[in-house]
């Protein structure tokens, strides 16, 4: 849980100021450790079926987005192929460096 230490001043103003400072670092950490997110989704029961609903629409959403990025680079670079480079290593199954190139009409 986020902890803030607010500095005591003998002058208001500059108290004020200090706890305005703390609010803002005091929500900075709650968003960072999605302390308010957690609450807001407990706050209400939710129904298994509602929950699952709201994750294949999010997958639904996601699958058509991906759709659009194909069709917009099929659309683009036409029917132009693409293989993986050869593995330049082979006892480094995952190198970093595979690039793709254009396939060899």
């Amino acid at each position: 849980m986020a902890e803030i230490i607010v500095k005591q001043y003998h002058n208001p103003e500059l108290q004020l100021q200090e706890i305005d400072r703390c609010l803002k670092r005091l929500k900075k950490d709650l968003e960072r450790e999605q302390t308010l997110t957690i609450l807001k989704e407990r706050q209400y029961y939710r129904k298994p079926s509602e929950i699952k609903r709201e994750k294949e629409k999010m997958v639904k959403s996601l699958m058509e987005r991906k759709r659009q990025k194909r069709e917009a680079w099929e659309e683009r670079y036409g029917d132009m192929k693409f293989v993986k480079r050869p593995n330049p290593n082979p006892n480094n199954p995952n190198p970093i460096s595979g690039r793709i190139i254009p396939e060899p009409d």
